[in-house]
């Protein structure tokens, strides 16, 4: 039976040790990331359910990011800037397909089965890209949808011959111009001046700024001694930032791509494509394996990722909405006519 794991009783190790042993395992379930998305608000709380074996070792789990709008109305979805939020499977030696494919979907079910029992009005996720079988979901009548990413491997020698004939070109710009990369293993120490520039990147949707800000200081914050992001910079000829980026170290050798910030200068340096390559050497030179650009769903932004010679990787949304309850249904159904009744007094 699945049940609620207890981080009060000191099962946070327990939980990131599963995290990283799973294939589905990536910084965003770490139990860091559920603490600081309760403190962006006293509305949010995080929770993960798990199923276990006879042994009491966690087989499968999905963390929650479980906020509440009103008295009654609960939603369980995306924190911001938080690439995937996916059900987790222990790694298995498959040995009979059948039976492994038996095992999956039971699992997935008593997860599923307590995720319906807890009543949340909405519920999306997303899962990683590892997680391909999400026949359960849809059995169970949850709303399917496939989206995308792209998948750098930094098994490579030469990350400046893969790029694009237009990134190749950009790269060349920036070096010409003197552009040279620094990296802070504490991003917290360059934190502000990243931000100055972050913003930029907000143009379109200034009102996402403030609580995208946020969260991106309510996590470096509590990701000490718990999680690892480098922040990257690239610098002009007279030493200003004109593009920055911060990655996180993930599970099983694997980076994500996180926050990205550039100035118009940078932009028209064609700065980006040379950091990005920079930053795919140094990853390579640490022993990483693959930089997960984690999402290429719009199509601008899709077309300048696959510039990086990146794989294209699907992977799932999903979602449940409860139907409405029978007593607000009816309010909504009686509102017009009580509105007439007072008009009428």
């Amino acid at each position: 039976m699945a049940e609620i794991l207890d981080f009060g009783g000191g099962e946070n190790a327990v939980w990131d040790q599963f995290v990283e042993q799973s294939p589905q395992g990536t910084v965003f379930a770490k139990s860091f990331w559920l603490r600081a998305f309760e403190q962006l608000t006293p509305e949010n709380k995080a929770c993960v359910i798990v199923v276990r074996d006879a042994n009491g070792s966690i087989q499968a789990g999905l963390p929650l990011f479980v906020s509440r709008s009103g008295r009654r109305h609960t939603s369980a979805a995306n924190p911001p800037l938080t690439a995937y939020v996916s059900l987790l499977l222990a790694p298995r030696v498959r040995k009979d397909e059948n039976r492994e494919a038996e095992w999956e979907m039971r699992t997935i079910g008593e997860i599923l089965a307590k995720v319906h029992g807890s009543r949340y009005d909405r519920v999306s996720l997303v899962h990683a890209p590892s997680l391909v079988d999400i026949r359960e979901f849809t059995w169970q009548g949850w709303t399917v949808s496939p989206r995308y990413t792209y998948v750098r491997s930094l098994d490579c020698p030469d990350f400046v011959a893969d790029l694009s004939k237009n990134h190749a070109k950009n790269f060349r710009k920036a070096s010409r111009a003197g552009y040279t990369v620094s990296i802070a293993d504490d991003c917290r120490q360059r934190l502000d001046a990243f931000l100055v520039i972050f913003e930029n990147s907000y143009k379109t949707v200034p009102a996402a700024y403030l609580p995208h800000c946020h969260f991106v200081r309510t996590l470096l914050h509590a990701c000490e001694n718990k999680g690892t992001a480098l922040l990257y910079e690239a610098k002009d000829a007279s030493g200003d930032v004109q593009a920055a980026r911060i990655v996180w170290l993930s599970c099983r050798q694997q980076v994500m791509d996180w926050a990205a910030a550039t100035t118009d200068t940078g932009r028209a340096d064609g700065v980006t494509a040379f950091l990005l390559a920079k930053i795919f050497e140094d990853l390579r030179d640490r022993g990483y394996r693959e930089f997960d650009f984690c999402g290429a769903n719009m199509r601008s932004i899709a077309r300048y990722k696959a510039g990086f010679n990146a794989t294209l990787t699907p992977y799932y949304a999903t979602s449940l909405e409860r139907p409405p309850r029978l007593l607000s249904g009816l309010k909504t159904a009686l509102r017009p006519l009580v509105a007439r009744l007072r008009k009428q007094k």
